[in-house]
């Protein structure tokens, strides 16, 4: 919450960018939603660009999100090696 409120301060002037690199794995269950619903009341005025190895916590955020804004990129399929 803290570097969402600092990140907003910075983005008043301009749009900024946020990295979130797994920042939410040890939230708990019941404060993850509040969480994500600070990111999308917030995502029109920033990007978010979001790393993690547990996606299926933000299928709530992604369904609710506008597709043309929304990008996913699976690490994993870029990886492999034919």
């Amino acid at each position: 919450m803290f570097r969402l409120a600092i990140a907003g301060q910075l983005s008043r002037k301009e749009p900024a960018v946020m990295v979130l690199d797994d920042s939410f794995v040890n939230t708990d269950l019941h404060r993850l939603p509040l969480l994500l619903e600070m990111l999308m009341k917030r995502d029109v005025e920033m990007q978010f660009l979001v790393f993690t190895c547990r996606p299926g916590d933000y299928l709530s955020y992604l369904s609710r999100t506008q597709e043309k804004y929304l990008r996913s990129i699976d690490l994993e399929d870029v990886m492999k090696i034919d």
